[in-house]
């Protein structure tokens, strides 16, 4: 056009501003929308993943085969977390939500119980001969995994882990080096359990 007047520059800068307008209200209430909950997804299955490794690592202090796959979980699901924990950063840099930063302090927590559950793994199979305390801890895993949720506060799971403590301190004397070193590597499992509920504990 060779008509530059003023009213055409107004209409054109109209025009660019709806479309500007346009793309801010899909990008805030229908693609942000979409976006978390993609994320929120990602919650329930790095939550149903965590309960199926939890159920595993019990199983095997109940003398069931534990094979490799389950290192593979553990190291999958660390993956998973940081792609993630991408998404979730990703989300953060594009919504003007309050607290969008809930969700990245939601996948670091997760990523920081992934590493106790590494620590779980190794503790459990370096026990040679499993003791019959062993069972204890095992019912006690079985329990705690059911709680592994987005909303819990693992208060209760503490208190019980203190009580499955003094029960252990209440058990027999070991009579062998053999049975001695078991115990004191069920203790370590012990405490990568607390270390794996605190860190739920400081995101609550």
């Amino acid at each position: 056009t060779h008509n530059f007047s003023m009213e055409f520059m107004i209409n054109e800068l109209l025009l660019v501003l709806i479309g500007i307008g346009v793309a801010i209200v899909l990008n805030l209430f229908h693609i942000n929308s979409a976006h978390e909950m993609g994320i929120i997804k990602s919650m329930r299955h790095v939550e149903h993943q965590m309960k199926q490794i939890l159920m595993e690592l019990s199983g095997y202090l109940r003398h069931q085969s534990m094979g490799q796959h389950v290192w593979d979980d553990i190291v999958k699901l660390e993956d998973e977390l940081g792609k993630f924990l991408d998404l979730a950063h990703e989300y953060q840099n594009n919504t003007f939500v309050s607290h969008p930063e809930y969700y990245i302090n939601y996948f670091r927590m997760r990523r920081e119980q992934c590493g106790a559950l590494h620590n779980l793994h190794k503790e459990m199979r370096r026990i040679s001969n499993l003791p019959k305390q062993a069972e204890i801890v095992s019912d006690y895993i079985l329990d705690m995994c059911q709680h592994v949720t987005e909303m819990n506060d693992p208060q209760k799971q503490i208190a019980q882990l203190e009580e499955v403590t003094d029960n252990m301190k209440n058990q027999p004397l070991p009579e062998t080096t053999e049975e001695f070193e078991s115990r004191a590597l069920l203790y370590h499992v012990l405490m990568e359990l607390e270390d794996f509920l605190l860190y739920k504990k400081r995101f609550v």
